[in-house]
């Protein structure tokens, strides 16, 4: 299976009700059910195969912790924190017992960052892309741009002129 990428948003990390809910381990305990939600056949929910869920001895063997703490984690992550709002918590226990991460395509999804950078006004989308040019390689740019579903295109002297404003599919 190839590596998986998943986004972290900093500051919940490092500022976020996270911080205030979890110990320190149980903080690492999440990181790790996020990453092992992100190599999941359906990415963000996590379950051996479909409609078997894992054990919870499995899982913790699987993410190499202690059982006690993957169990006080997925506690504290299904607790609800807005009045009875089940969307609200980090973890949701579907009904084959899988676990799965509440809203993970909301936060882990590709086109919502394309709608994100497509809505910006056009001044600042054409000063983000110069903003990168002068940083980094074409090779990057590509990599960079290519996210948003932008294509760069470069003249002839080797200089970045700007990102085409078409969709790539």
């Amino acid at each position: 299976m190839p590596y998986q990428w998943f986004k972290l948003n900093s500051y919940g990390v490092l500022r976020g009700s996270i911080v205030a809910q979890l110990t320190l381990e149980e903080q690492m305990v999440w990181i790790k059910l996020l990453a092992f939600a992100s190599e999941q056949r359906n990415r963000g929910i996590i379950q051996r195969a479909v409609g078997i869920p894992w054990g919870m001895k499995e899982l913790a063997d699987q993410l190499q912790i202690p059982e006690y703490l993957l169990l006080s984690t997925i506690e504290k992550c299904m607790e609800d924190e807005n009045a009875g709002d089940p969307t609200k918590t980090r973890i949701m226990m579907l009904p084959d017992g899988s676990i799965s991460i509440t809203n993970w395509h909301k936060y882990q999804n590709k086109e919502l960052k394309h709608k994100i950078f497509n809505e910006r006004p056009e001044e600042q989308r054409k000063a983000i892309t110069r903003y990168y040019t002068n940083k980094y390689p074409k090779e990057a740019l590509d990599v960079i741009f290519g996210d948003y579903g932008y294509k760069v295109v470069v003249k002839s002297t080797g200089e970045v002129k700007e990102t085409v404003n078409e969709v790539l599919e």
